[in-house]
């Protein structure tokens, strides 16, 4: 998951490079935040929804979670 987590973050700085290069914004700056929230909220929320679900609907442990994330169970 941190792959996709950095992999999001770049497209969203990329996006913000492309505002202020090609679309000549000076106020890209504003939206930085935003950007930032979106590359590194969002899958930290799609990662602690999934540990929320397999600890209450499927009753995982952690160490069981950690097994089937690594494939070591």
């Amino acid at each position: 998951m941190p792959c996709d987590s950095l992999l999001l973050l770049t497209g969203c700085q990329a996006v913000n490079f492309w505002y202020v290069l090609v679309m000549n914004d000076e106020h890209a700056e504003r939206r930085h935040l935003i950007f930032f929230v979106v590359g590194w909220g969002l899958p930290a929320v799609v990662v602690v929804l999934h540990l929320v679900i397999l600890k209450s609907i499927y009753h995982r442990n952690i160490t069981e979670i950690y097994g089937l994330v690594h494939g070591d169970m």
